[in-house]
């Protein structure tokens, strides 16, 4: 995967956002870090953890190398981190199978862990068990607290499928948001080329429902996000007009398109925004006033639109680009309504950047641009070295900002981490204010402690008399009320001896700030919690299913604790399949020591044996019942009785499900009830003209009546009519059976074009102007065409949905035409069947031919020596931006010698 092939790719895919900064000027950058290996790797998104730490995901091409440290399974592989607050990684974590499986959204599980979607293109590999359902699915792995996989589960159709966004329910089950497109073959789930996926999982990843929502064309799904009301709002951009379930029009070549849906799925209504160009992105930000944002771009322009809950436009605007600046995300500042939108800028004096740049040539900066709640551009940011820098997620935390990038430059312009290889890594982004609290301060203490140092870090030193004041929230985090809890008199970095108030709750929410007074400022705040002595609650005693899993844990406990489990174990959670009583103790350091145990029994599946297979004679009752089961069990028969026997008079198949708790198990038997002969006759209502059909009675019975006299076990029949035989067996039993012939069907014929003409040097393609189930041409070949480049006569020989066959033939004769070469200057790979491929056109009898394409890095993203084949505009398998592409191309028409031609080509998008 090239750079520029990531950077598109990532364009597209959905980011999750949490909220931005109150003021930038008062933010510098507090530390940076770049993440990967010896190959392209990215971060997708952020979210902070209790205990000042931070979780990333993302994917990663690098095998272990520079400060990338897990295994690689395959091309690419979904991959974890966790960072603390001084910026070191605590560990990271690879997850996939042997080809290119990649995390783009991640959500922290309300029961302890996390949970990763993205998209997979592996088989069961590596650590992934889960099947390959189509040509590409969405792939979910659930992971504890410490990266270790709990399960993972992929879910998808024939087709393509990609979860771009999680979000966790109410109920504890997880949706899944993402962009379906149908594979080139097989059954269509969707409406279009590509439309919306939405899938609601359980706790356990279990299926529950899918919906899909698109048009006729093309649908791109971009973001997910949960109203006020309970429903959700759905994103992303719609070429298509009014159709399959869409009823909202289309404004312009491509429009973002904005859906409201209930918790089942359903939609409630449908909405687009748009011009008349095409218009991209359509990402979510969910407002502190209900409202929301709908970030998008189009080639002239891009822009920023609140709107209300019923999708009512309040505001919009817009930033004139002229493809220098592109916005590609947004949050906002609950404390203060600010807004901050982050995407890519190039130099300033174009649209509303006035930021300096830090890039070179084309390439672009993370450009964060920030307006107040009404709208009003205030300032904004830059960000980067000399190559492509593009922001993947923004948060606010504590009152700082972290920026999640994918970065392939180097040292230079203000980014100051190398990157570990020649191609792109991530780049974090933390922006602190200038005064804050450093990472030598405790994130926790122990409620009997009662004191601790609190460190402070000044970029700039305070004015004589100063006094820098400690204080510390109430333990949901607010400062309405804080507890001074130190004081220092200085004026530059240093560290206060606080002391905690007697009695505070315990909390992970508490935090600390520290003010100046002269000038009066304020650090950010720094997350801080007051723990007591741990406490392990494993829950009751329990009984587990066989074959189930059994996940303990331990609940979120003081840092620095030492987990134990009487299994060996250290880990948060462990997760166990035999019974046995499993104790857990927790050792906190200074805080005192617990421990819990559950006892845990394993209930059996009932096993179901219903006999073996059966037959009786008409008349005659049999019995067929189960062997003796437990008392907890149930019965169902198919045939609805709840009891553990059945009582049957007539032959089939027929089942027993015994349930219990645990599960069921079902067996079943046929049962062939004697001794009713069964005949089965041609049911066609048709013969073919000048055709004949026999119906064939069966052999070995005793006696065959005809309706038209016949005693034999076949006749042949010619016309329409009805016929019909009674049978007789050795045992005297009756079968009878009825044919009906209603209609006559004439053969196919006249169905090839008019006869035509060719030239010495091209093929054409002869086709019938009907389609039929079979063909056979005079040429051997069995195709419903034949591409021919000589004159002669030729015949089709076809069959027709009835089975009835006929024969047509052509003419083909000579004619004289021009010889030459002719190659396009652009080309619009869009899929509307316009100049959607690139290649040369070359007249005349064409014995060699090789054309090649390179793009503007003298990669060769394209080459065919077939001059009927030609470029659709993609590379490694993503489509390529709008660009200049050089082209060469040697052929050789029979009687000339070879010729060289070459030049330039256009990709429009």
């Amino acid at each position: 995967m090239t750079g520029t092939g990531c950077k598109k790719y990532l364009i597209f895919v959905l980011f999750i956002f949490s909220n931005c900064f109150t003021s930038a000027q008062s933010y510098q950058i507090r530390w940076q870090y770049s993440w990967g290996g010896n190959r392209e790797d990215a971060l997708s998104t952020m979210i902070p953890v209790s205990g000042n730490k931070f979780f990333y995901a993302g994917y990663a091409a690098s095998d272990p190398s520079c400060n990338k440290s897990d295994i690689n399974y395959g091309d690419v592989d979904m991959v974890a981190m966790l960072m603390d607050d001084a910026g070191n990684k605590l560990w990271d974590r690879s997850y996939g199978g042997d080809k290119h499986d990649m995390a783009f959204s991640a959500i922290r599980v309300s029961s302890g862990g996390y949970i990763l979607a993205g998209r997979t293109e592996s088989g069961p590999s590596g650590i992934k068990n889960s099947p390959l359902i189509g040509a590409g699915d969405m792939w979910v792995v659930r992971i504890d607290d410490n990266g270790n996989m709990l399960w993972e589960r992929t879910y998808g159709t024939i087709g393509f499928d990609v979860a771009q966004k999680i979000l966790e329910t109410p109920d504890g089950g997880f949706l899944l948001g993402g962009t379906y497109s149908p594979a080139s073959v097989g059954p269509v789930a969707g409406f279009g080329w590509g439309d919306y996926e939405l899938r609601k999982i359980d706790a356990n990843g279990n299926s529950l429902w899918a919906r899909f929502f698109g048009g006729t064309e093309s649908e791109q799904f971009a973001d997910l996000i949960p109203s006020d009301d309970g429903n959700y709002f759905l994103s992303g951009t719609s070429s298509s007009p009014p159709g399959g379930n869409k009823s909202s029009p289309l404004i312009g070549v491509e429009d973002i398109w904005l859906l409201k849906v209930d918790p089942a799925g359903v939609k409630i209504w449908d909405k687009t925004f748009g011009t008349t160009e095409r218009d991209y992105f359509g990402t979510l930000t969910a407002l502190s006033d209900g409202n929301f944002l709908i970030v998008d771009a189009a080639p002239s322009a891009t822009r920023i639109r609140k709107v209300d809950g019923n999708g009512g436009q309040i505001w919009m605007r817009t930033c004139a680009n002229n493809n220098e600046e592109i916005f590609l995300i947004a949050t906002e500042d609950v404390a203060t309504g600010n807004l901050y939108v982050a995407g890519m800028g190039r130099a300033p004096g174009n649209g509303c950047k006035t930021s300096p740049w830090h890039g070179g040539g084309s390439f672009g900066d993370i450009w964060l641009c920030i307006y107040d709640s009404a709208g009003n551009k205030m300032d904004d940011m830059d960000f980067g070295g000399s190559d492509v820098d593009e922001p993947t997620d923004i948060d606010v935390v504590n009152d700082e900002i972290w920026i999640t990038a994918w970065s392939d430059s180097q040292l230079g312009g203000n980014k100051t981490t190398n990157n570990c290889g020649q191609t792109a890594d991530g780049w974090i982004i933390r922006l602190a204010r200038n005064f804050y609290i450093n990472t030598k301060t405790p994130t926790a203490l122990c409620n009997s402690q009662g004191s601790m140092k609190v460190h402070f870090t000044t970029i700039a030193d305070f004015n004589p008399g100063n006094t820098f004041t400690v204080q510390l929230s109430d333990a949901n985090g607010s400062f309405a009320q804080p507890f001074i809890i130190g004081t220092l008199n200085g004026l530059r970095s240093d560290s206060v001896v606080v002391t905690l108030p007697p009695g505070l709750p315990t909390s992970s929410n508490y935090k600390i700030r520290v003010i100046g007074s002269l000038p009066a400022d304020t650090t950010t705040s720094y997350a801080f919690w007051l723990y007591g002595a741990p406490l392990v609650n494993l829950g009751n005693d329990t009984t587990i299913c066989e074959r189930t899993n059994l996940s303990l844990r331990a609940g979120v406990q003081p840092p620095a604790s030492q987990i134990v489990w009487n299994t060996g174990n250290n880990n948060s959670s462990i997760v166990v399949t035999d019974p046995g009583t499993y104790w857990c103790e927790v050792q906190s350091p200074g805080c005192g020591i617990d421990r819990d145990s559950i006892n845990v029994q394993v209930k059996l599946i009932p096993i179901t044996n219903i006999g073996p297979d059966t037959s009786f004679c008409a008349g005659k009752t049999v019995v067929l019942g189960a062997n003796p089961q437990l008392p907890d069990v149930t019965y169902l028969w198919n045939t609805g009785i709840g009891n553990n026997s059945l009582a049957i008079q007539d032959g089939g198949i027929y089942w027993l499900r015994i349930t219990n708790g645990c599960g069921s198990s079902t067996d079943s038997l046929s049962a062939t009830k004697n001794p009713l002969p069964v005949i089965s006759f041609d049911k066609s209502d048709f013969l073919c003209e000048g055709t004949s059909r026999i119906l064939h009675a069966g052999n070995g019975y005793s006696i065959y009546s005809w309706n038209n006299g016949a005693t034999t076990p076949d006749i042949s029949v010619n016309n329409v009519g009805t016929y019909s035989v009674i049978v007789t067996d050795n045992n005297g039993c009756n079968g009878s059976d009825t044919s009906r012939i209603n209609q006559i069907i004439q053969l196919p014929s006249k169905f090839l074009p008019g006869d035509t003409t060719i030239c010495p040097y091209e093929d054409i393609l002869l086709k019938p102007n009907k389609n039929f189930s079979d063909y056979l041409w005079n040429t051997g070949a069995i195709s419903n065409s034949i591409l021919v480049k000589q004159t002669d006569a030729y015949w089709l020989q076809v069959k027709d949905s009835y089975g009835c066959t006929g024969k047509d033939t052509i003419i083909v004769t000579p004619k004289e035409c021009p010889t030459g070469f002719y190659m396009p200057t652009a080309f619009t790979p869009n899929s509307d069947g316009k100049n959607d491929v690139c290649k040369p056109s070359v007249f005349g009898n064409v014995i060699q031919f090789h054309f090649t394409l390179y793009n503007r890095w003298g990669e060769k993203v394209y080459e065919s020596k077939d001059r009927n084949s030609g470029w659709d505009g993609t590379f490694k398998g993503l489509p390529a931006g709008t660009a200049v592409f050089v082209w060469t191309c040697t052929f050789q028409i029979m009687g000339d010698a070879p010729r060289l031609e070459k030049g330039t080509v256009v990709l429009i998008r």
